[in-house]
C-alpha cells in the first residue's frame, strides 16, 4: 500500500474532466465533500478547533443524511469524508449512510476517535470505507486522559485491533492510520505512539502540528518535534508502515519543519501570483444542521455559509449568487487558517496562470 505523503496534488490529477471544465471557467462540482453528521463529541480535546462550532451538539436526521448523499451522487460526487464538527460515530445513522454512499457510487473515509467503534458497526465500517483514521494523540492512559478528558485509551486500542483482525478477515484493502495532534502536552510521546501504531498493524502514523494561525513555535518545533519524527522515520519505517505529517505542516514552519519527509512537492509559482483560491471548486463541508459552506476550512464562519441543504438542492445553493458573489472576493491569505489543501491552491493557481516563461510546451 503506497501512502507516501497522501499527496493531493497528484490525487486532482485523476480528474481531468473536472479540471478542463473549470479551467473553462464553466462550473463544476466538488469531487469531495466532507458530512458533519453531529456537533456532539464525546471527549473533549484541549486542542478542539471546532468547540465553539459545535456548542449546539447538534445531530443530523437520518432523513436529512440520505438527502444529502442523493443530492451529492447526482452531482457527481466521489467521495464524502465523515468527521466534524463533532464525533461522527455520535451520529447513530452514520455507519448505514455509508452504505447507501457507496451503493450510489461515492467512496467513504472517515476521521474519528474511536470510541464508538462497536462490534456490530465495524464490519460496515470496514465494507464501505476506503480509508479511516483515529484521533489518538498519546502514548499512554494518563497523557490520554489530559489531552482527551477521558478513560478511554485502552478500549480504543482494542477497537483499533478488531478493525485490523476484521480488515484481515474480510480481505479488505481500507487503509487505516493513527494520528496525532502534536501538542505541547503530548510531544513528549510522538515516538512511543508510532511505535505503538505499528505494533497495532495500521498502515501509518500521522503527526501534525495545530492548524491555527497563532499558535506557531518554530523552535519547540524544530529542536524537539523534528527529532523524534526522524527518530521514528528511522527506526519505524517500513514497506508497509509510514510516517507523515501534514502538508499545511510545511506551511506553518517552513522546509526545515518538514525535513524529515523526503518529498512535499515542491512551490509552484504562477506568472501572474493572487490571493485567489481555487480549492473550493473540489472539496467542501456541510455541517451538522445542514449548512453547505464555501470552503470545509470556514464552515463555522457565517458569512461563508451558502445556503441550508433543508430549504435547497445541493446544485441550488451550489449555483447560487452567494457563491459567485464570494468567489470574486476570496483572498486565500485572510482565510485565518492554515489551509489543509494550501499546496493544492498552488498547483492550481499555476494551471490558472501559467509561468510560460519555463516553456511549458517542451517537455
Amino acid at each position: 500500500m503506497s501512502l507516501q505523503q497522501l499527496d493531493i496534488q497528484k490525487k486532482i490529477l485523476w480528474h481531468t474532466d473536472r479540471l478542463s471544465s473549470w479551467l473553462k471557467n464553466e462550473i463544476v462540482y466538488p469531487i469531495t465533500v466532507e458530512i458533519d453528521p453531529s456537533n456532539a463529541c464525546n471527549e473533549s480535546c484541549i486542542w478542539c478547533c471546532w468547540e465553539d462550532h459545535r456548542k449546539d451538539a447538534e445531530i443530523m436526521s437520518k432523513e436529512l443524511l440520505e438527502k444529502i448523499i442523493k443530492n451529492l451522487a447526482k452531482v457527481g460526487v466521489k467521495g464524502i469524508i465523515w468527521t466534524g464538527g463533532g464525533e461522527p460515530l455520535v451520529n447513530k445513522h452514520t455507519v448505514e449512510c455509508m452504505k447507501l454512499a457507496k451503493d450510489l457510487g461515492i467512496e467513504n473515509g472517515m476521521f474519528t476517535n474511536g470510541i464508538l467503534m462497536t462490534s456490530e458497526k465495524i464490519p460496515t465500517i470496514v465494507e464501505c470505507c476506503t480509508w479511516i483514521r483515529v484521533s489518538f494523540g498519546a502514548a499512554t492512559s494518563d497523557t490520554f486522559k489530559k489531552c482527551h478528558g477521558t478513560n478511554d485509551f485502552e478500549k480504543i486500542i482494542e477497537k483499533i485491533k478488531e478493525l485490523i483482525i476484521l480488515r484481515k478477515k474480510m480481505n479488505k484493502e481500507i487503509s487505516i492510520g493513527l494520528s496525532m495532534m502534536v501538542h505541547l502536552d503530548n510531544y513528549h510521546e510522538l515516538y512511543d505512539e508510532a511505535k505503538l501504531a505499528k505494533k497495532l498493524g495500521v498502515d501509518y502514523f500521522q503527526g501534525k502540528p495545530l492548524n491555527q494561525i497563532g499558535s506557531e513555535n518554530s523552535e519547540w518545533w524544530n529542536n524537539e518535534v523534528i527529532p523524534l519524527f526522524k527518530k521514528a522515520k528511522k527506526n519505524l519505517e517500513s514497506t508497509n508502515f509510514k510516517i507523515l505529517t501534514s502538508q499545511y505542516t510545511q506551511d506553518k514552519y517552513g522546509e526545515k519543519g518538514t525535513e524529515f519527509i523526503e518529498a512535499i512537492t515542491p512551490s509552484l509559482n504562477a506568472c501572474e501570483e493572487d490571493k485567489k483560491c481555487y480549492v473550493h471548486n473540489f472539496a467542501t463541508a456541510i455541517t451538522a444542521d445542514g449548512n453547505v459552506a464555501f470552503c470545509k476550512n470556514l464552515r463555522d464562519k457565517k458569512d461563508y455559509i451558502l445556503g441550508n441543504i433543508k430549504e435547497q438542492t445541493f446544485e441550488e445553493i451550489w449555483n447560487s449568487e452567494k457563491r459567485k458573489k464570494i468567489i470574486e472576493k476570496i483572498n486565500a491569505d485572510k482565510c485565518g487558517v492554515f489551509c489543509q489543501n494550501g499546496k493544492l491552491n498552488e498547483l492550481l493557481r499555476y494551471m490558472k496562470k501559467p509561468d510560460k516563461s519555463k516553456h511549458p510546451n517542451f517537455l
